[in-house]
């Protein structure tokens, strides 16, 4: 069984996507940003993010409005990609 090495949330604008958050847990030897890459295709946004991408992504994604919240369970890191506008779908 894998050890989990964080998560990744994405909270989406509820004015362009109405979904729920998208959550997925990460394990060794993955990448937060390979869930950060598919959650860009699944919704066909207007970024192009590579996998290497592991603090310009999330950062892209932020910019189109969306919240991301990144963990590192070994490092204990809590790593929030804030949009320009917060709105009561964040819970602030």
């Amino acid at each position: 069984m894998a050890l989990k090495r964080g998560e990744l949330w994405i909270i989406p604008d509820e004015k362009q996507i109405l979904n729920e958050e998208f959550h997925k847990e990460v394990y060794k030897g993955a990448s937060h940003t390979d869930d950060v890459i598919r959650f860009a295709k699944e919704y066909d946004l207007p970024v192009q993010i590579l996998t290497n991408d592991y603090h310009d992504g999330p950062c892209k994604i932020a910019q189109l409005g969306h919240l991301v919240v990144k963990t590192e369970e070994d490092m204990s890191l809590f790593i929030l990609y804030l949009p320009d506008v917060l709105t009561e779908r964040y819970g602030f």
